[in-house]
């Protein structure tokens, strides 16, 4: 980092009924440097995702009124490839979440430690970094799939080069 760059604050969004454990992991992931908002159902995330931008979703998947599954299916479906991590005390296996066609980051198994979650955080950064802002190869080489916004959406350049306009 460079004199006068501002090292980017990365927010994270958790979304858990179980407010103890979320409001714990927010403690500890500020004391880590992160910007953290919790939500205790995925509807009100979902809202509140529409109108901020976030780098990373901590998602429990066995919530009332609607599943994790669901809100991790609507957020593909609107498009955002934003970085989800799946937090789980069911028994789940990544290849089961994938199958869904979903495409989590990383499932955590409950209980964890609190580096498991710092750790899936800033993999799941650095790769996000990797993909949405290559750094090697020149644009034309960039396969279409990658060619994404701040929130993970195809740009409307992708778009086109896809339909050959």
């Amino acid at each position: 980092m460079s004199i006068g760059e501002e090292k980017k604050v990365v927010r994270v969004m958790i979304v858990d009924d179980y407010m103890a454990l979320a409001e714990s992991l927010k403690y500890h992931l500020i004391l880590e440097g992160f910007e953290v908002e919790i939500f205790d159902e995925a509807p009100k995330a979902l809202i509140e995702f529409k109108r901020k931008d976030y780098d990373v979703v901590l998602l429990d998947l066995k919530m009332p009124e609607m599943t994790g599954e669901e809100m991790l299916r609507r957020m593909r479906e609107y498009g955002w490839g934003i970085p989800v991590i799946i937090l789980t005390a069911y028994p789940v296996r990544m290849s089961n979440v994938k199958d869904l066609q979903l495409g989590p980051f990383d499932v955590i198994q409950k209980p964890f430690r609190i580096s498991q979650v710092v750790e899936g955080i800033n993999r799941a950064i650095r790769k996000r970094e990797v993909v949405t802002h290559p750094k090697e190869l020149p644009v034309s080489e960039v396969p279409l799939k990658h060619m994404t916004s701040r929130r993970g959406r195809e740009s409307s350049y992708g778009n086109e080069r896809k339909a050959g306009i």
